[in-house]
């Protein structure tokens, strides 16, 4: 498995556990920031992710999508964790810090795959070449 593969995997089961747990939340009590229903995000975006990191499907550009998408939610998950420390620490209580530093983790992997280079040669699977 390739490095970037192993990038979207990780991230994409960061982002499945932080998004059930934010759904989780939102089901017990009422969220006031909102941050229950960016679980569902998290969550749609993570499944996708391990699914095509499973798949490895010979389509690039398609990661390249993803992880683009993975920059936007985790970042802004962490964009809100340091701008409002206690406003997340309200949603998720006393661990709060640890939520905020595994999205910027898995963001950081985002920008990495989509920083990577792609191959332009795609094998065939054709008996002639």
């Amino acid at each position: 498995m390739k490095a970037a593969w192993r990038m979207l995997l990780f991230s994409g089961l960061i982002s499945v556990f932080t998004g059930i747990f934010f759904v989780t939340d939102l089901l017990k009590t009422k969220s006031a920031a909102g941050m229950g229903v960016w679980g569902y995000f998290l969550l749609f975006w993570g499944i996708a992710a391990v699914m095509i990191s499973f798949k490895r499907l010979p389509f690039f550009w398609l990661m390249k999508v993803l992880a683009a998408a993975g920059i936007f939610l985790h970042g802004s998950l962490v964009l809100y964790w340091l701008l409002f420390p206690e406003g997340l620490g309200q949603e998720l209580g006393k661990g709060n810090s640890f939520y905020g530093i595994t999205s910027g983790l898995s963001a950081v992997f985002c920008i990495f795959i989509i920083g990577k280079k792609t191959k332009k040669k795609i094998r065939s699977h054709s008996i002639s070449k």
